[in-house]
């Protein structure tokens, strides 16, 4: 208490605002849009700083017991139930586009405005420091972290009077938005790619220019995966040096693999195998499609199926083909306990062959393009150390504010 400026109190989060817990309902429960009764339901998805208010899906109205449970604007929504790595995770709501609820996985903090403002509260939450301690108080079950709401609501918020609070979140929004203007830039990088690609080779489906057709392997050597222990995650085949790469790495990736987050041992490797720099990595299981380009040698699992090109096509070329048809993998991958698809439909895909000279203008295009986004990335982390930093003099009372006692 000593250590904030004077009329500057702190609170449990529990004193200044509830906690909604979201609406538990069975996979049956869902409904489509149009069905009489239907209303959005938000998952953790759906949790990205600000709301995404793209990908929803709607449960009966009936499942809604109480008006509480409807979102408000003012609310921060919190990922209750999460990989470790993401529970904790908050979005704010400035601006609620329709009526909608909260599914089982997230809870809705709604700030009693008398005692705290909403964007006041919705950054505190989103500190380094508070994610940290919100990820160390869940609790591990074996694919899951969750976060009780006891422990939500002990949480400890510093509290100066409600008219700094304004000017706090206001300076902090201001500088939010400074932060989220480079990361559309770096987006914008990729939508370039595409729009190249598009220019030089045109739409690879539709085959306007009229290149020469070849079957995907035709063009290359083509194996799934290998990881024949089961189980797959047995202690004794991880923790060595060579690198496995899971379908998380290659979503996350937009051209090239570079980094991973888990090892094969030598035992690992002996019931693996290991792919060169610069093969293709194509999921084949739950994000079906999704595709990158390995940046150095390293394993992956029977999910993923590795491409290697001959002299006909180049690398880059190939990756950009199966970002404009992975939507139609998605569609004609067989129904079954999990979406997957195989060699056979891979290897029958049918794929515009361009002059290779032009293909390696599109590869040098590709690359100095990924030198920029490095550049750009470096940028983006320099000034989220930044916000971190000014949030951190923001909560302390460190911040000289016109009309107040904040030091």
């Amino acid at each position: 208490m000593n250590d904030f400026p004077f009329g500057w109190q702190v609170k449990s989060l529990g004193e200044v605002s509830e906690v909604i817990r979201g609406i538990t309902f069975t996979p049956n429960d869902k409904v489509e849009k149009e069905d009489k009764g239907a209303i959005p339901c938000l998952r953790t998805s759906n949790v990205q700083f600000k709301v995404d208010w793209d990908d929803l899906i709607y449960i009966p109205r009936h499942l809604v017991k109480d008006k509480e449970r409807l979102l408000r604007e003012g609310d921060t929504l919190v990922s209750t139930a999460n990989s470790k790595d993401l529970v904790g995770k908050c979005a704010f709501i400035d601006e609620l586009k329709f009526e909608s609820t909260l599914g089982g996985f997230i809870s809705a903090i709604r700030p009693n405005q008398k005692y705290i403002d909403p964007s006041f509260l919705f950054h505190y939450l989103t500190q380094a420091s508070v994610r940290a301690y919100l990820k160390k108080v869940s609790r591990q079950t074996t694919n899951i972290a969750n976060l009780s709401i006891p422990d939500l609501l002990s949480l400890r918020i510093p509290l100066p009077p409600l008219p700094i609070q304004k000017q706090i979140a206001g300076i902090l929004e201001k500088a939010d938005e400074a932060k989220q203007k480079r990361k559309e830039a770096n987006q914008l990088t990729d939508e370039f790619l595409q729009s190249a690609f598009i220019e030089m080779f045109g739409d690879p489906v539709k085959n306007q220019k009229r290149w020469e057709v070849k079957e995907l392997d035709e063009l290359g050597k083509m194996a799934r995966g290998k990881s024949k222990h089961r189980p797959r995650n047995a202690p004794f085949l991880l923790g060595g040096k060579y690198p496995l790469i899971q379908t998380g790495e290659i979503v996350n990736s937009s051209v090239y693999i570079k980094d991973y987050s888990q090892t094969y041992s030598e035992e690992g490797l002996k019931q693996s195998k290991i792919w060169p720099k610069g093969t293709l990595c194509i999921s084949i299981a739950a994000n079906i499609g999704f595709t990158a380009i390995l940046s150095f040698d390293a394993c992956f699992p029977d999910s993923v199926v590795g491409f290697v090109p001959d002299k006909k096509v180049i690398i880059e070329y190939i990756n950009f083909y199966f970002k404009f048809i992975q939507s139609q993998l998605e569609e004609i991958a067989p129904q079954a306990a999990q979406k997957n698809i195989n060699l056979e439909i891979l290897g029958n895909l049918k794929v515009p062959v361009p002059p290779i000279s032009l293909q390696q203008q599109f590869a040098e295009i590709v690359n100095k393009t990924e030198a920029l986004k490095e550049k750009q990335k470096q940028s983006e982390q320099e000034l989220e150390n930044l916000f971190q930093s000014l949030m951190q003099r923001a909560f302390k009372g460190e911040f000289h504010l016109p009309n107040s006692t904040v030091r």
